[in-house]
């Protein structure tokens, strides 16, 4: 074989290989980008499913806890049925949150600065509201609760919301891969569901 013909055949084969790959390249690309898309959209964010598994087990052994016997939230019955009735929350939301933010402990004030018994955030009052006030607490913090159950419309978003914050549930596409907030929504929405025949 001559030295052209040689050249002739080499340059053939680069030209072929060089269309192979870049179809090839492509396809890589679009895999990649849906499977990015697929993690920042999807609810389980960047979980693990081992991690999900746990939160899923922890959520389903907690106790159950008494659902006509209001205990350390017998006080507030009357307000957080005033107020979810003002705001069109559900009373057994508004009971559920308070249980897992607070426990019912008034002056309960988190290393986040927030405070009271639905732990809600100083920028959340009006100037000369005392936010340790039971009826001005549950009121903001119902509040606060029936505004992210609007925006979001499920149960389980507006909690996970009223935790993280609205522009974490819009960034991740759902439940933000917070550590917390993957352990305290499903506490709250099984305790909710738990409480909802006796309200």
């Amino acid at each position: 074989m001559n030295t052209s013909l040689r050249v002739t055949c080499k340059n053939v084969v680069e030209r072929n290989m060089f269309h192979l790959l870049i179809p090839m390249t492509l396809t890589l690309i679009i895999c990649a980008l849906i499977f990015f898309s697929y993690y920042v959209t999807n609810e389980r964010g960047f979980v693990s499913e081992a991690d999900e598994s746990r939160v899923q087990q922890e959520a389903e052994s907690i106790e159950k806890y008494t659902v006509s016997d209001w205990g350390a939230l017998d006080s507030y019955k009357p307000i957080i049925k005033n107020y979810a009735s003002i705001y069109d929350v559900n009373p057994a939301l508004v009971r559920a949150l308070i249980l897992h933010e607070s426990e019912g402990n008034v002056k309960l004030v988190s290393c986040d600065g927030a405070v009271g018994l639905m732990q809600c955030m100083p920028d959340k009052f009006r100037e000369g509201e005392d936010p340790f006030n039971p009826g001005t607490n549950i009121k903001r913090g119902t509040q606060y609760l029936a505004r992210m159950m609007d925006k979001f419309g499920t149960v389980r978003l507006a909690v996970a919301a009223y935790n993280a914050g609205p522009g974490a549930v819009e960034k991740y596409g759902g439940v933000p891969p917070y550590e917390e907030t993957r352990a305290f929504v499903p506490r709250v929405v099984s305790t909710y569901i738990n409480y909802l025949p006796v309200e």
